[in-house]
């Protein structure tokens, strides 16, 4: 079975449903996000209040550098992950991209109860769906695969259970 790459908004889900998938499966689960946290010891809004985006964006690339021989993974991608050119050729060879297709409204609420988002904390309402609907468009051309997340938790373990065995 080969491993597979959530993507999705920021509330999506991705976290949730990597761990979920990776107990199923028994495979190992990571979020690329907590990696970089417990790697330098700041949180995310830390290293973006004080190195900045473009240096957590680096981070982020070396740590897909270094899962190029990883097996039976399932990684839960940052929201902006994929966004940064080049990311996508290092993850699409190696993992079934599933997107995580979340209406706004969910990922909103979910986003607003979270002030370790730095994205989420220095933008308005509006703001936040402007950058859904863009993200949405690219994560849709990335994506091998889109699973609602609006449905029963077990049809979508399921779907994402069978695109898995798909696509060997």
């Amino acid at each position: 079975m080969r491993n597979v790459a959530f993507i999705g908004f920021m509330g999506a889900g991705k976290s949730y449903y990597s761990f979920k998938i990776g107990k199923k499966l028994h495979f190992a689960v990571m979020d690329t996000d907590q990696a970089i946290v417990r790697a330098q010891g700041k949180t995310v809004a830390e290293i973006f209040a004080e190195q900045g985006e473009a240096h957590f964006r680096a981070l982020e690339r070396e740590l897909l550098l270094s899962l190029q021989k990883r097996r039976r993974l399932v990684l839960s991608l940052g929201g902006g992950t994929l966004l940064q050119e080049g990311n996508a050729e290092l993850i699409k060879p190696n993992f079934g991209v599933v997107l995580l297709d979340t209406p706004f409204e969910t990922c909103l609420e979910r986003v607003r109860r979270n002030t370790r988002r730095p994205l989420a904390v220095q933008s308005t309402d509006e703001q936040l769906y402007e950058m859904y609907c863009d993200r949405r468009q690219k994560y849709l051309a990335l994506a091998d695969t889109v699973v609602r997340t609006d449905r029963a938790e077990e049809q979508v373990i399921a779907q994402i259970c069978a695109f898995m065995r798909k696509s060997r």
